[in-house]
């Protein structure tokens, strides 16, 4: 029943040095084919699973789920780890759902994860670091 990616990060800690302050097991795209196929052609993603995109840019960002089959939210995050919006993104639905703000980050996780877990707008949910 995994989504066969095997390379979850974490386990309630997250990666590196607390980096991500959620019950998460978070996966981070390692190269640009990762980073562009995201959670494309799986057919589900683990109950208390994400992944985490890092951006090159703070800039305004969007995300689509064209061959993307599982109901997602995603958290815009700023550069300082703070969620600016959560936003739902519907399986299959082509036009990009795109930040309000200039951020750093997204977190994608399964619909309805966030209300869940009770992960709000304004909620800093990373530690950035200076890198």
């Amino acid at each position: 029943n995994g989504n066969g990616n095997g390379n979850g990060v974490g386990g309630g800690g997250g990666l590196g040095e607390s980096f991500v302050k959620l019950p998460l097991n978070i996966e981070i795209p390692n190269n640009q084919t990762e980073f562009q196929l995201g959670l494309m052609f799986r057919e589900s993603l683990d109950e208390n699973s994400g992944m985490l995109f890092i951006f090159d840019s703070i800039d305004y960002h969007s995300f689509h789920m064209k061959n993307t089959t599982i109901p997602l939210d995603v958290a815009f995050i700023n550069e300082n780890g703070i969620i600016e919006q959560i936003s739902e993104l519907i399986p299959l639905y082509v036009t990009p759902v795109t930040s309000h703000s200039l951020v750093r980050y997204a977190l994608e996780v399964n619909k309805g994860w966030f209300t869940e877990n009770n992960v709000n707008v304004g909620d800093k949910i990373l530690n950035c670091g200076d890198n």
